[in-house]
């Protein structure tokens, strides 16, 4: 092999030439590679797939008030993951906007989404089906110094509705509370 690899590079070949022909047999090798199939488990998110409007409540700091709320929400990956674009609208905090992306891991039998927000959040929110039609997620970490859980249920009560409630506590203590319905536009 050396002398084979010697006697090519003799040949003047010049340095880019021959990281270009790395780098396609490399690929033409990836390329060889078939996709598993996409598991029933990860095809359970596409429940969520679609433009979704909804409205709730939000409690905070013992007020309570109207929300509207809006999800559109593709697949991404070829179908191995979701991709959520969340507004919401309230009169106590304003104009919140996020990103999700997430997907089924089958080495933990566990759906992660991770979020990005204009409020300056990062979570990774880890769960799973609950029962048939009920999804659940959590996101532990920390805010202020002190330990922040937020935890997110979801209960599908028709192919077109579900009901969702975003419950966020700092150290203990219960900071936002909210209620909504989403139904497919």
């Amino acid at each position: 092999m050396k002398y084979e690899l010697s006697r090519f590079l003799s040949r003047s070949v010049s340095v880019p030439t021959l990281v270009l022909a790395i780098l396609a047999f490399q690929h033409h090798g990836v390329l060889a590679q078939v996709a598993p199939k996409i598991p029933e488990q990860a095809k359970k998110l596409y429940r969520f797939l679609g433009a979704w409007e909804g409205k709730g409540t939000l409690t905070m700091e013992g007020k309570t008030s109207p929300i509207r709320v809006k999800h559109v929400v593709s697949k991404v990956a070829k179908g191995w993951g979701i991709k959520m674009e969340e507004t919401v609208e309230s009169s106590a905090f304003g104009h919140y906007v996020s990103l999700s992306i997430g997907g089924y891991d089958a080495g933990e039998d566990m759906f992660h989404i991770y979020t990005v927000d204009n409020f300056g959040s990062v979570h990774d929110h880890k769960g799973k089906w609950t029962e048939e039609n009920s999804f659940a997620l959590v996101h532990e970490g920390m805010q202020e110094g002190k330990k922040f859980v937020e935890t997110v249920p979801f209960t599908f009560t028709s192919p077109k509705e579900y009901h969702l409630k975003v419950l966020e506590d700092l150290d203990g203590q219960r900071q936002i509370e909210m209620d909504i319905v989403m139904k497919k536009k």
